[in-house]
């Protein structure tokens, strides 16, 4: 695979990280007037400081047909940006993938941004 193929491809897994969970499941939130993870998320932080941590950690689980859920992030986004001028490491669940439930990858993320 040339770098040319990798960057794209690189650029696909971003383009769907930033999705979350799927479009239908944010329009849902949307329609019961709540705001997605990452909207909660770049209210709080100054303008344009966020920088997302762990973007493409997937789940492990094989059970219950998990294996072909594969959703980059694994419900949850974390991170670190400014608030008023001062740095701080801030993570919200994602209900548009399962409803917002946290699996071991996303508990791990949790967890490793609470100690940053």
């Amino acid at each position: 695979m040339s770098m040319k193929e990798k960057i794209e491809e690189l650029r696909q897994r971003r383009r769907a990280a930033l999705l979350g969970g799927a479009e239908e499941k944010l329009q849902q939130q949307k329609g019961m007037g709540k705001y997605s993870a990452r909207e909660r998320i770049d209210r709080l932080l100054d303008k344009d400081t966020f920088t997302e941590l762990f973007m493409f950690a997937e789940h492990q689980c094989h059970d219950f047909g998990m294996e072909r859920k594969k959703i980059p992030g694994d419900g949850v986004i974390a991170g670190h940006g400014l608030v008023g001028g001062r740095r701080v490491f801030v993570y919200a669940n994602d209900a548009s993938f399962l409803g917002g439930s946290v699996g071991a990858a996303g508990g791990k993320k949790i967890v490793t941004t609470m100690t940053m």
